[in-house]
């Protein structure tokens, strides 16, 4: 697994199997008691909700978060390419969590 900037990157490298992403995902499977999420494409990461044993409200919140998850991660990378600024998880992941509950 490698991070951001490491290899040339398409969308499933970016915010499935990067080691950066890797750890976001870990952080919002324990932030919010879902199980693991596994994801080979875009479409099973966007669909990830869909199969989880959970209220349709809640499915709807795990959306949002994973869709937000991916703003900040894009962010990220963009930072990195464009200002040189290495990402921080901890940094990331709490911009996500500032960002869901808005």
């Amino acid at each position: 697994m490698q991070n951001f900037g490491e290899r040339d990157e398409d969308a499933d490298h970016l915010f499935i199997s990067c080691y950066v992403t890797a750890v976001i995902w870990h952080k919002v499977n324990v932030w919010c008691s879902i199980p693991q999420i596994y994801a080979f494409t875009m479409n099973d990461l966007f669909d990830v909700h869909k199969n989880l044993a959970i209220s349709n409200h809640t499915k709807r919140v795990i959306q949002m978060i994973i869709l937000v998850a991916c703003w900040v991660i894009w962010k990220a990378r963009n930072d990195l390419i464009f200002s040189g600024s290495r990402p921080k998880i901890d940094k990331i992941f709490r911009e996500l969590q500032a960002m869901s509950f808005l």
